[in-house]
């Protein structure tokens, strides 16, 4: 074998090398996908927190709605998938700042991605209370991360509690002095691994007192969305006569609680135009008043 012939083999290995080389695994199977996930903590404003606030390490896996399998945070703080670009797949992490408030159940194979994840430890006609941030995040595999690189999808975990008020205008004059029951009924104490609503049904009582000479106003209740289920709002005058109850606002609409809500459903009593309900932001409202 002379040099030249000796010289133009080792090129064209070196070159079969290189090709061998370049070839990625999704050129052997394309429809095999590997991403690097972060997970962030954001606020109700969509604020990014440290994590510390609220470490959360695992990512949880549901091929078509079922559950079947789990990821954990690497030391690089990533977590690191594998999946078949051809299937359906969501996943989905959570956590919180208070978990002893709560009672969160650990998927097992097989599962539907609707069961209960997180039921709060309450009862089911409880007062207004306090309720530790809940951070909920998901990522759907047929969903394109905006921003990032083909390599890595960012999933923020978002505090998904909403806040509820009821104030009554113009009460006094047609139904008096004395104390009021206002009741938010039908609404969920739990959220599924699809990040609805889900576990026991729970009312909430919410305590309110006189803000002006005729108007009526509540406390704050802190509670989980309602999904497109609307809640019930129910009013009783200190005797147990029955003022208002309905579910749906003055044009109709249902009276739904969103994920970050800050609202209030504002009541108009009125001689002539009878009972109307309204759902104002907070901050539309004189929020000056305040209870202890």
């Amino acid at each position: 074998m002379t040099s030249n012939r000796i010289i133009r083999n080792i090129l064209l290995c070196a070159v079969t090398i290189l090709v061998i080389a370049s070839c990625s695994i999704y050129d052997e199977y394309p429809a095999r996908r590997q991403y690097d996930i972060v997970l962030r903590l954001a606020d109700s404003t969509g604020q990014v927190i440290p994590d510390s606030v609220a470490p959360v390490n695992t990512l949880y896996a549901f091929k078509d709605g079922i559950y079947v399998g789990k990821y954990i945070k690497e030391e690089d703080g990533k977590i690191r998938i594998a999946y078949d670009n051809r299937d359906s797949l969501t996943f989905v992490a959570l956590s919180s700042d208070a978990a002893n408030f709560f009672e969160m159940t650990e998927p097992k194979l097989g599962v539907s991605i609707n069961n209960v994840w997180l039921q709060l430890a309450t009862e089911r006609d409880s007062l207004a209370c306090d309720l530790n941030a809940i951070y909920y995040g998901n990522l759907s595999t047929v969903v394109n991360g905006t921003g990032e690189t083909e390599e890595e999808r960012i999933i923020t975990l978002q505090d998904i509690r909403a806040k509820a008020r009821v104030y009554a205008r113009c009460i006094r004059p047609r139904y008096g002095d004395g104390n009021f029951k206002v009741v938010l009924q039908g609404l969920h104490s739990g959220i599924t691994y699809g990040g609805g609503p889900g576990g026991k049904v729970v009312n909430y009582r919410l305590p309110g007192k006189f803000v002006t000479k005729d108007d009526w106003m509540t406390s704050s209740v802190t509670l989980l969305p309602t999904g497109e289920e609307p809640c019930r709002l129910l009013i009783y005058k200190q005797d147990g006569e029955l003022i208002i109850d309905t579910t749906v606002d003055e044009k109709g609409n249902p009276l739904i609680i969103k994920p970050n809500d800050d609202i209030v459903f504002y009541v108009i009593v009125d001689y002539i135009a009878g009972i109307t309900v309204k759902i104002l932001p907070f901050e539309d409202i004189d929020n000056s008043y305040t209870f202890e």
